[in-house]
């Protein structure tokens, strides 16, 4: 049972490695690929706006800013490039805000700022205040330079602002054409891309897990197994050896110790092993344990006999063989006299064996060994008294 137990534990912490590093794997592929396409969306929406803002400045005549700012909407060159503005922003759903801002001193001097609801627009000569999230590039904006995109939360959501300057004939910047993304939007392509990524990835580590669990199924855990299987198993008869007796014998203190034992021990000795030897070989010798090893087993059952020395092996019987242990005695002593009758077999196949028992009594017994103990002592009075003579 034990050995059962660590056979399963051998595949059991191969799964559970196995599925611990591939969920890691996929964890951090899924979070790298998120990662990656955002940020190839942010570059991608940046490059977009290089072009938006070309296309604005392009329809701005930069020797006009202050008129524009003036006249506002009076201005019928005004209106049309502010209509140029929203067809550019519309043709783009990522697009929230599209406008242009001559950057004074007390603050963001509205140029251009249409928005969907004209209710909301800002008027041009509008000034707005600086944004926090600008506070450390005003210099550079006071300045006329290049600054870096923005990504922030503020009252207007969470965007990613590019600001790029329009210069005049002669070279100096008169204001900034600005494109204001939705995050959002970014955000849900970017965990669009990734639940499409985990989905193909969850596939693709199924099949590599199939394939993992199937290869170390038949080269390491079988393997494993057989291995433990020989650790505990008598090279000559096949039957469970010490170390496996050992194990059980452990078990059956745990349950002395919990109070919850019952069983019975069996100690068999193969008679006239020597004589075997001496007489007919070591060879026979062999096939005589053997012999022995299968008489025990056919009554008992191979599952319970261990042999634990030369000619000495041990039978534990526990619940319903527990009950039935004087019927399965008195079948071991027919069989041993059906064999000894047989004129037909060989010596070493009229197999002679003494057996003892002994149940576990919690008033007399500490531990397995104490039982064992008691069980050889019978085994050995049955031994001494046992007449039987063979001529062979």
């Amino acid at each position: 049972m034990k050995r059962q137990g660590k056979q399963h534990s051998y595949r059991t912490r191969f799964m559970l490695e196995t599925i611990i590093s591939l969920s890691v794997i996929a964890i951090a592929v899924m979070v790298i690929g998120f990662l990656l396409f955002r940020r190839f969306m942010v570059e991608d929406r940046i490059r977009m706006a290089k072009g938006l803002t070309g296309l604005i400045a392009m329809q701005i005549d930069t020797e006009k800013i202050d008129e524009y700012i003036e006249l506002g909407r009076e201005s019928a060159e005004y209106n049309a490039i502010e209509a140029e503005i929203c067809q550019l922003r519309d043709a783009y759903p990522d697009v929230r805000y599209l406008y242009v801002y001559k950057i004074l001193e007390d603050g963001y001097h509205v140029v251009f700022d249409p928005d969907e609801d004209v209710s909301t627009a800002s008027e041009p000569g509008e000034i707005i205040p600086f944004d926090s999230a600008f506070e450390s590039r005003i210099p550079a904006l006071l300045a006329g330079q290049e600054i870096d995109p923005v990504i922030a939360t503020d009252e207007y959501g969470y965007l990613l602002t590019i600001y790029t300057p329009v210069y005049d004939a002669s070279g100096v910047c008169c204001c900034y054409a600005a494109v204001d993304f939705s995050m959002n939007l970014i955000m849900e392509y970017s965990l669009a891309f990734d639940r499409d990524i985990a989905v193909f990835f969850l596939i693709v580590l199924l099949l590599v897990f199939i394939g993992s669990m199937l290869f170390m199924e038949r080269r390491i855990i079988r393997p494993m197994e057989a291995m433990d299987e020989l650790a505990y198993m008598d090279a000559l008869t096949g039957i469970k050896n010490k170390a496996a007796y050992d194990e059980c014998q452990t078990r059956l203190n745990g349950n002395i110790a919990a109070g919850g034992a019952a069983f019975a021990l069996l100690m068999a000795d193969a008679n006239f092993l020597k004589r075997i030897n001496d007489t007919h070989g070591h060879e026979r010798g062999n096939a005589y344990l053997k012999i022995c090893a299968n008489t025990v087993c056919g009554v008992f059952g191979t599952d319970n006999v261990y042999r634990i020395g030369g000619d000495e092996f041990v039978v534990v019987l526990e619940d319903e063989l527990l009950e039935q242990a004087p019927e399965l005695l008195r079948a071991f002593e027919n069989v041993l006299t059906w064999k000894r009758e047989q004129p037909s077999l060989q010596p070493w196949e009229r197999v002679s064996i003494a057996i003892g028992m002994a149940v576990y009594d919690s008033a007399r017994d500490s531990s397995a060994e104490n039982v064992l103990k008691r069980a050889d002592e019978e085994m050995y009075r049955k031994k001494q008294a046992m007449k039987a003579t063979r001529e062979d």
